[in-house]
């Protein structure tokens, strides 16, 4: 507001009177207040005639007042008093700037009872008292009553655009900018803020060039200075930015704003006492902003000062709302999920999984477009899936939340290179970059991991190139494994508004019996798969219509081919049971996927609704050969089954989600999808069948999350959902998650115990309640109730001794899984360098399988128990450490032979060391201490652990 109090002066100047002389220099004055150049209307304002005096006072008292010399104005125009449209202006604002709910003048309507309009400085007046009592909208329609008052005012139509700016409404903003500047070309406040929407339309370099004419025009202008400081930095000249940055603290010394970029750009040279010293000064200037905090988190971050960072952002989370009078309800929530985003990149610093993984929900929730929470959300899954099996679950929501979030990612975003990097106006300090990411895990056990990523900017494009290899030798005979992935991602940015993604994987798989298995002697030990996509091609679409409408597009080839291989694979044989074959099997999927999605929001309300559709086909071939204990020859010999289909695969998806946040503390999510899956009856479990089934699904869903006091949160979900085939369920956009809680599976049946399933049948029942204390204690409960069904054809043969045949038979197989869980979790930052921790998990997982033709009845239970202690250390100087006991106990019922379960301790330490700005991080480990092995059975879903004592190490670069 500072900048444009300049506005109400205008006032009516009667030239009864004037010499020529004084007439010329007030008709001079006048244009030049017209142009916008108000320092020049005030030096050619004439000396005299008692109208002039008194206009020219009102002229003085704006300009005290726009320099914060609020009792200088309203005494310049009390004595002798003032009754113009000017003065009662002046007083209104003054009234405004000491907070004066009520003020000594009454403020205009947007128009009298009698049809008289407010003149065009009073409603300019009322513009700002409504924007600080009573909200943005109430400001905005004032000023546009200004503008219908005195279309010629181009002060009032660059308020328009400053108040539209507030809304995020870019186009609008501009249009009326264009108009203030045609009638006030010369107004340096109002090309300032034309380059601000120039820079959040990413075009730095013009945003540079308007910046630098409102200083031409007004070199002490504060906020031009600011804006091509950012400009400059934008563009990787961060020296040159700085320094501008300075020179606009230098002329507005206590504006809290200034100073937290100031800082910012302080760090970005890599100066973080100058940067924090600025912070400081920014935070005692005004405790209520929240942007100093939010830069000071995110620099204590990187100097691996965590428990302060933590600190930090919370009280930046914590004044969100008092940018109220500056930006709308729908910016603000997208203010708030950005800090949310990095808070819950802090919180996995110090070691608070649980409570990262929330904040980055509430973030979702807050901003559905937020691409930073999605990407956030997208690691933690993906961290959480079972690299080493066949623990599928986490493999849908991990994909798909990296998808949303690639094609949420703005320019300059750089989420293609999966990292989350989005600070308010980090697009200022980012700037076009090239960068290279590198991770590499090693384990004793024979493990190594690598991931890579080339990634940066060009103007309009981002690109990342990356690559994972993944080595193995296993924990058992042939349980080895070997994959290599390379990825291409490019992002072009055509407008603001539009931007297409690109992207192509390849992979190839290959290994032995990766199935998770109780007894290790139970193995396939001669068992050998491969697996290649090649390659899967995604292309995507994404357009903001105004800032809280987006339209999403996501279509696709899924190309993905498995081999399988083993000379002695058992075969069902009635009768004889299971016998050993030799086993030759090929299945490729071939599929497109397509997906449009849109979303709409504002500050109460948001709503998510698509429609997916796939199509493709499923090709197989299966040769077996050579029973052997069946000592007649036409089973012991030669090929006894020799089979290749084709068959039909499609779905069709459509989906609705609404979130409404009814009171402040209580939010409501309801929604409802639709699945048609057809697929093959049985391609995967020879002999094979042509026969294709269909099955269809209404899927109700419904979410609650309440806030009753600051730091509580009360969360509740239920969801039905259906899968599909294979890895068309990971290509999606439908969102993943409800109140928190997971609604998207790749599978929940463990797929060790039954093998693949197609279009198995999900529901989702959770409640959580989180606790955060003042004291730095976070504290959580929650329970869940997770359902799956499936249909399963299983296939079998019936030997004819006499004639020596073997006739193809199906079993036909119904699964009901159900896992009941309740989960404990609570962690402690102590002081400013330690955190501890504990979690407690407690499942009960019962598989139920029915096969119809046998009329075999089988009931396999699981309990397990899991307790988890850590101790974590971050010194300011990069050294970590983490010291962990890892308590698993499990029993089983109904396995044949008999499965009793485990009871073991594991214990871990940890040590490492993280490199200035974290550009790199060495770490080294031993884990298992004790050397201890188990047995776990594949029932329930838990995290391998290693199964002797073994060296670990990481290291990763970020340059």
């Amino acid at each position: 507001m500072q900048w444009a109090l300049y506005y109400p002066a205008i006032v009516a100047v009667s030239e009864t009177g004037l010499s020529n002389a004084e007439q010329a220099a007030l008709q001079g004055s006048i244009d030049s207040y017209k142009s916008g150049d108000l320092l020049a209307a005030l030096a050619t304002w004439p000396e005299g005639k008692a109208a002039v005096s008194e206009a020219k006072k009102v002229f003085r008292a704006a300009l005290l007042l726009s320099v914060g010399e609020v009792a200088e104005a309203e005494a310049l125009i009390a004595n002798p008093p003032i009754d113009s449209a000017g003065a009662r202006a002046i007083r209104l604002l003054a009234a405004t700037v000491r907070g004066d709910s009520q003020p000594p003048v009454a403020i205009p309507a947007l128009a009298t009872s009698d049809g008289a309009v407010t003149t065009a400085s009073e409603s300019l007046a009322a513009s700002y008292h409504a924007q600080r009592f009573q909200g943005l909208d109430q400001a905005l329609q004032l000023a546009q009553a200004a503008t219908t008052t005195d279309p010629e005012f181009g002060f009032a139509w660059a308020r328009v655009a400053e108040l539209e700016f507030s809304f995020g409404r870019i186009g609008k903003s501009m249009a009326a900018l264009e108009k203030a500047l045609q009638l006030s070309p010369r107004n340096a406040q109002a090309l300032a803020l034309q380059g601000f929407l120039q820079s959040a339309n990413g075009d730095h370099i013009l945003a540079g060039e308007t910046f630098q004419r409102a200083i031409d025009i007004d070199s002490a202008l504060p906020t031009a200075w600011l804006g091509l400081g950012l400009s400059k930095i934008a563009r990787g000249e961060s020296e040159a930015g700085r320094e501008d940055l300075q020179t606009a603290a230098l002329l507005d010394p206590r504006h809290a704003i200034v100073r937290s970029y100031l800082g910012k750009a302080f760090s970005h040279e890599g100066d973080n006492e100058m940067a924090m010293k600025e912070l400081n000064l920014a935070q005692r200037l005004d405790p209520n902003d929240p942007t100093a905090p939010l830069y000071s988190a995110l620099i204590r971050q990187q100097q691996n000062r965590v428990n302060e960072a933590v600190r930090d952002l919370e009280r930046s989370l914590a004044l969100n709302e008092n940018r109220g009078l500056y930006r709308s309800g729908l910016l603000l929530d997208k203010d708030r999920a950005v800090r949310g985003a990095n808070l819950a990149l802090i919180y996995r610093d110090a070691g608070m999984t649980d409570v990262s993984s929330i904040e980055a929900y509430k973030a979702i929730q807050n901003d559905p477009a937020n691409y930073a929470a999605h990407l956030f959300l997208a690691n933690s899954l993906n961290e959480r899936r079972d690299l080493r099996g066949l623990d599928l679950r986490y493999e849908t929501p991990a994909v798909a939340e990296y998808l949303v979030a690639s094609l949420l990612a703005p320019p300059g975003g750089g989420a293609l290179a999966q990292s989350v990097s989005a600070q308010e106006y980090s697009r200022f300090f980012e700037g076009r970059s090239h960068g290279f990411n590198s991770s590499t895990d090693y384990s004793g056990e024979g493990q190594w991991l690598n991931a890579n990523a080339v990634h940066g900017e060009l103007p309009s494009i981002s690109y990342s190139l990356g690559s994972f290899y993944q080595n193995e030798s296993g924990t058992r005979a042939n349980n080895d494994i070997e994959i290599l992935s390379l990825s291409l991602q490019t992002k072009f940015h055509l407008t603001p508004k539009d931007s297409v993604f690109l992207q192509a994987i390849y992979t190839d798989a290959e290994g032995g019996d990766r199935a998770q298995r109780y007894d290790p002697t139970t193995g396939l030990t001669t068992f050998r798969f491969e697996e290649q996509q090649e390659p899967i091609v995604l292309a995507g679409f994404h357009h903001e219509w105004t800032p809280g409408s987006r339209t999403l597009f996501l279509a696709g080839w899924l190309d993905d081919t498995v081999a399988n291989g083993d000379p002695a694979l058992p075969v069902l044989v009635f009768p004889g049971g299971l016998l050993p074959s030799d086993f030759r099997y090929t299945s490729q999927l071939q599929a497109q996927t397509a997906e449009i999605q849109q979303i709409w929001q504002d500050d109460k309300r948001s709503f998510v609704v698509g429609v997916r559709g796939q199509n493709g086909d499923l090709d197989t071939a299966v040769t077996q050969s050579g029973i052997t204990g069946l000592p007649i020859p036409p089973f012991s010999a030669g090929v006894f089954n020799s089979q290749t289909t084709q068959n039909d695969f499609h779905r069709v998806s459509a989906y609705g989600y609404h979130t409404w946040r009814i009171l402040e503390p209580l939010t409501l999510t309801a929604g409802v999808s639709y699945d048609h899956v057809h697929y093959p009856q049985n391609f995967r479990n020879p002999p094979l069948s042509a026969t294709e089934e269909s099955r269809s699904q209404v899927s109700p869903k419904a979410g609650l999350l309440w806030t009753p006091r600051p730091g509580t949160a009360v969360r509740f979900a239920y969801t039905r959902s259906l899968g599909g085939v294979g890895i068309d369920q990971s290509f999606r956009l439908e969102p993943t998650q409800i109140a928190g809680i997971n609604q998207a599976w790749r599978s929940l049946i463990p797929e060790s115990l039954t093998g693949g399933l197609a279009a198995p049948a999900f529901e989702t029942w959770g409640v959580a309640i989180d606790q955060k204390f003042p004291t730095g204690t976070y504290a959580g409960i929650s329970g869940e109730l997770l359902k799956s069904d499936a249909h399963n054809t299983a296939g079998a043969y019936i030997a004819s001794f006499a004639g020596g045949t073997l006739t193809p038979a199906a079993l036909s197989q119904e699964l009901d899984f159900e896992e009941k869980a309740v989960t404990l979790y609570a962690n402690q930052l102590l002081a400013d360098e330690w955190s501890l921790g504990a979690r407690y998990r407690l499942s009960f997982d019962d598989l139920h399988r029915f096969t119809r033709q046998t009329g075999i009845n089988e009931n396999f239970e699981a309990t397990l128990q899991e307790l988890e202690f850590y101790l974590l250390y971050n010194h300011p100087c990069g050294f970590f450490a983490r010291a962990e006991s890892l308590w698993r106990q499990q029993g089983n019922v109904g396995f044949f032979p008999a499965q009793p379960g485990d009871d073991f301790w594991q214990h871990n330490l940890i040590a490492g060391y993280r490199f200035p700005r974290r550009r790199a991080e060495v770490q080294v480990g031993i884990l298992n201490l004790g050397d201890t092995d188990y047995q776990l059975n594949p029932l329930s879903s838990s995290r391998e652990l290693p199964h002797e004592r073994v060296f670990a190490g990481r290291l990763r670069l970020s340059f």
